[in-house]
């Protein structure tokens, strides 16, 4: 199930156990160590909502950066109060659902029991579905490459790189791959700080065999010194934590025209090319 369609799916799942007095008893009653007897389609539904966040990169792998530098108490975290998560970018409401999932590694039972029980659960995907930046919800590149983007199709499609909200963009000249060669930090921030959206730092397309998993798999390589086969939108790596950028993609047939009208799209309105885009 794409990630579009299993967001969709995830919180209907979950409106209808917040509904329901009876599905919610259950849940609540739920333990890894018991029978659990009765809602069998239930249970079913569930491991397939668990399985599922992890496989459309909704359960981040670098979460507990996430919460440090963002300073996300672990109380607030815990209960994703309704006026809290209404303050909360897209990047920190993943990491707090990574959070309670994670949870659930070291106390079994956890997340179905509380998380999904208590309506925190469905809190968290409804505000991620309102702040997802494209059809499929974005995750970090860190967690894309720890995957090997397996949560992505294998489908023609565009893809952006963005800065999550909150997150300052500092630029290094440390070697990230053998064999790249480095921009300039200076000119790197420079150029940044001349675009007006400072959201979007890079657009690609991604039209070979096996689509948008492929050519991702190639750019996360080459960002972790495992390729040489994606110089494109390098300047990417020489952004400080770029593990924590986030990805979102779009699937379409055509995607060199798709590319080539998102940078006209962008040019007209900031009168330059995104920071890791430099000439078409």
């Amino acid at each position: 199930m794409t990630g579009h369609l299993f967001l969709n799916w995830a919180i209907t799942l979950l409106e209808q156990i917040e509904s329901s007095q009876e599905k919610k008893t259950w849940c609540h009653n739920y333990s890894v160590y018991a029978s659990n007897p009765g809602q069998e389609e239930l249970f079913r539904d569930l491991m397939g909502f668990m399985d599922g966040a992890y496989e459309n990169g909704l359960v981040i792998s670098n979460y507990q950066e996430v919460l440090q530098r963002w300073q996300l108490e672990k109380r607030s975290v815990a209960d994703a109060d309704p006026a809290w998560l209404e303050t909360q970018p897209y990047l920190c409401v993943l990491a707090c659902i990574a959070w309670h999932f994670r949870r659930d590694h070291f106390c079994e039972g956890t997340l179905i029991a509380q998380s999904i029980a208590d309506g925190i659960m469905l809190r968290l995907f409804r505000r991620l579905r309102l702040l997802c930046p494209a059809a499929a919800p974005a995750t970090t590149l860190q967690t894309l490459y720890n995957c090997g983007c397996g949560c992505v199709p294998e489908m023609p499609g565009v893809y952006r790189v963005l800065r999550p909200e909150g997150m300052m963009i500092r630029f290094t000249e440390n070697p990230y791959h053998r064999s790249a060669k480095l921009y300039p930090a200076e000119k790197l921030s420079r150029k940044y700080m001349a675009c007006a959206d400072q959201e979007i730092l890079y657009i690609g397309k991604a039209n070979g065999k096996n689509g948008l998993r492929q050519r991702l798999k190639q750019y996360m390589n080459y960002g972790w010194d495992h390729a040489a086969n994606h110089r494109g939108g390098r300047a990417i790596w020489q952004i400080e934590d770029a593990g924590l950028l986030l990805l979102a993609y779009e699937e379409c047939e055509d995607a060199e025209a798709q590319e080539k009208q998102l940078l006209a799209d962008y040019k007209a309105k900031n009168g330059s090319y995104p920071l890791a885009n430099w000439r078409r």
